[in-house]
């Protein structure tokens, strides 16, 4: 690749479209790059708009002690960003304004607050629907958009520290969830598709952090728990994730007690469609994708690029719920979803399954699997679900 040739952050901030602040992976935004995502805003409601899903809009910043309960510091703690504020006295203060004054650090008395940065736009909204009692008997569905926060510093615009983040997300029984995220994995390919984008779907796994989170992340791919709708934005070699379907079992719904209708068994929770403010190249926009994306009101002044090349795969067709034990022989609820062309489980393999169904959240925008492991297994049937990039659970 050409060193010296101008890179795509080096042409958006030229065209004016993003906004240096001096800090990798954080940038102003012109009001041309909004009308995009804007029309893609659009576009998303229109094609969930029979959802019926209830609207909810989170600030940027949660409550530190339900985060600290999420678990999200076990499986991401490098990307997690806490915000602190001045707790001294007087004193304190002249020693601070001292420091600054020399370019010497200057927070020692900054003190953490009750608030951390949202990290998916779904993370605020588990303990909002756990207060709320049992699930009524179809399960709930959200519409969920907000600025999130990942300490991901890079200079690829297409990964970005602060971002927007759309979610569709589904909490129900396994039958309910599995039917949405099958729904939303069409739906999104033909999403795409109407914008005229090149795009390949493809399993996928969360950046878990350290040694376990290799094994995390390995049980993820092999089960079949993400799935991603990669653009290839700047090449075909590494193309972008733009929407992601992403099933987190029962993760959330133990994590939180979120029960289903009779009360008796722990809801699942699938992600679907999540989508940050993530941008490729700017080029004048064809009439179709204009239209696909304004509905006919404003027009879209940017859009997406890339090499004319698509492709697609298609969910697993008879996905099956694999339920563990561990050593001790106590059962544990949902661990998975597996295809029975897709999965690598020894006990799916061996069609080692009964037909005993059980009740699970899945999330069809974004949610972490759980990490549980165990030597034996059985599998019972279930439905499988969707999400997107944008987020659904």
């Amino acid at each position: 690749m050409c060193e010296a040739c101008p890179t795509l952050l080096d042409k958006l901030i030229h065209r004016g479209l993003l906004v240096e602040t001096g800090i990798d992976g954080l940038y102003g935004r012109s009001g041309q790059f909004e009308q995009v995502i804007d029309g893609f805003d659009r576009l998303i409601s229109r094609t969930g708009a029979d959802q019926n899903a209830e609207v909810l809009r989170f600030p940027p910043g949660m409550n530190r002690a339900l985060f600290e309960k999420s678990g999200y510091l076990k499986s991401f703690p490098q990307l997690a960003g806490t915000v602190h504020s001045f707790s001294g006295n007087d004193k304190d203060h002249a020693a601070l304004l001292d420091r600054l004054a020399d370019g010497q650090p200057w927070w020692e008395k900054q003190e953490i607050t009750d608030i951390v940065l949202t990290p998916a736009a779904c993370y605020p909204l588990y303990p909002t629907a756990a207060r709320r009692g049992p699930l009524p008997q179809d399960g709930l569905v959200f519409d969920l958009n907000s600025y999130c926060f990942r300490r991901e510093p890079s200079k690829e615009p297409t990964r970005q520290q602060m971002f927007r983040m759309r979610e569709y997300v589904r909490i129900g029984t396994p039958d309910q969830v599995v039917a949405f995220r099958k729904k939303w994995l069409e739906r999104g390919q033909a999403m795409i598709a109407k914008l005229g984008l090149p795009f390949n779907v493809d399993v996928a796994n969360d950046p878990f952090f350290g040694r376990a989170g290799r094994v995390m992340a390995s049980s993820q791919r092999d089960l079949g728990l993400k799935f991603e709708l990669l653009v290839p934005v700047n090449s075909e070699e590494n193309p972008t994730a733009c929407l992601s379907f992403n099933y987190h079992q029962d993760h959330f719904g133990s994590t939180w007690n979120i029960r289903t209708a009779d009360g008796r068994d722990r809801a699942y929770g699938l992600r679907r469609l999540r989508h940050g403010a993530r941008r490729d190249r700017a080029v004048p926009p064809s009439r179709a994708r204009n239209r696909a994306m304004a509905g006919g009101g404003a027009r879209c002044a940017l859009a997406l690029r890339a090499p004319s090349r698509r492709m697609s795969i298609r969910p697993p067709t008879r996905p099956t719920r694999c339920t563990m034990r561990r050593a001790t022989g106590r059962r544990q609820i949902a661990t998975s979803i597996c295809g029975s062309r897709r999965s690598t489980h020894e006990a799916c393999r061996r069609r080692r399954c009964s037909a005993s169904p059980r009740r699970s959240i899945s999330r069809a925008t974004s949610s972490r699997s759980s990490n549980r492991r165990s030597k034996t297994s059985r599998c019972s049937t279930a439905s499988s679900h969707t999400s997107f990039r944008s987020t659904t659970t």
